[in-house]
């Protein structure tokens, strides 16, 4: 499995800038699409994780379910998936750059977001909180709502919702 560092080209084309973020399955670099010449995403499996060998077939099957979930995805608030690859030199989803957000980000969003929206948010999180889902099926919802960088550090993608949806409340 190949390694992973900033100035890498993988495919050929698409070359690692910088790290985004970190999830528990990998990493979101900002890189260029060299042939296209434009910003994007790549999302890449990380090699230790790979290495496992009683680990590598169950992280593989559920990148490559995110990668074809996530292609199928067309609307305005999802990112665009322009390529992925599942092989034995390479795990990665490329797509479309978008800014991210912080914390202080929804706290910004709550005080200059009409509060109808505010409150239907917050419900939507309360629904998705409820339900018995692990950490990957949060990963994959956050992936479904278009939130292609990891949550930032400490939380888990489960606590990141629960944090956005107490902070959105006002609370």
């Amino acid at each position: 499995m190949e390694q992973f560092a900033a100035g890498r080209i993988l495919r050929g084309r698409y070359r690692l800038e910088r790290i985004l973020g970190r999830g528990a399955m990998g990493h979101v670099w900002q890189g260029t699409d060299v042939y296209l010449e434009r910003p994007v995403a790549v999302k890449t499996v990380a090699a230790d994780l790979l290495a496992l060998p009683d680990r590598r077939g169950t992280a593989l099957a559920r990148f490559e379910r995110e990668a074809k979930a996530a292609a199928h995805l067309d609307h305005a608030n999802t990112t665009t998936v322009y390529d992925a690859a599942v092989t034995e030199d390479v795990c990665c989803l490329v797509m479309q750059l978008v800014d991210g957000t912080t914390l202080d980000n929804v706290v910004d969003y709550a005080a200059t977001t009409d509060p109808h929206l505010v409150a239907r948010l917050v419900g939507e999180l309360h629904e998705l909180l409820a339900l018995p889902l692990d950490e990957g099926d949060y990963a994959l919802a956050a992936a479904e709502l278009g939130m292609e960088v990891g949550p930032p550090e400490p939380f888990s993608y489960g606590a990141w919702f629960q944090a956005v949806a107490v902070t959105l409340a006002g609370g």
